[in-house]
């Protein structure tokens, strides 16, 4: 697989048989999809309050960092649940002379 391209559809069809559809998951999905969520803080500010009130830039970003791995994954599943796009068709261009 090293160096083949891979297709968008192809990817996003490989990420939805791992995670799962929503609804449609395994026992097993489903634990480590709500595993991600919770991880990756996917409904929760990125901004959290250290134990004296004062906010941490450095935790703000690693939970950036975090969501934006769940989005990913996210966002290839709904991809793949989304009907296949049509191929594009070849047009020519008409050069004027």
């Amino acid at each position: 697989m090293a160096g083949e391209p891979i297709s968008p559809r192809r990817l996003a069809l490989a990420y939805l048989s791992v995670y799962g559809a929503p609804g449609k998951r395994t026992d097993t999905q489903n634990l480590v999809w709500a595993d991600m969520e919770s991880f990756c803080h996917a409904y929760r500010l990125s901004v959290e309050s250290l134990s004296n009130f004062d906010m941490s830039e450095n935790n703000m970003l690693v939970n950036e960092g975090r969501r934006s791995v769940w989005l990913r994954a996210r966002g290839q599943i709904l991809s793949a649940q989304a009907p296949e796009p049509a191929p594009l068709k070849a047009t020519r261009v008409r050069r004027k002379t």
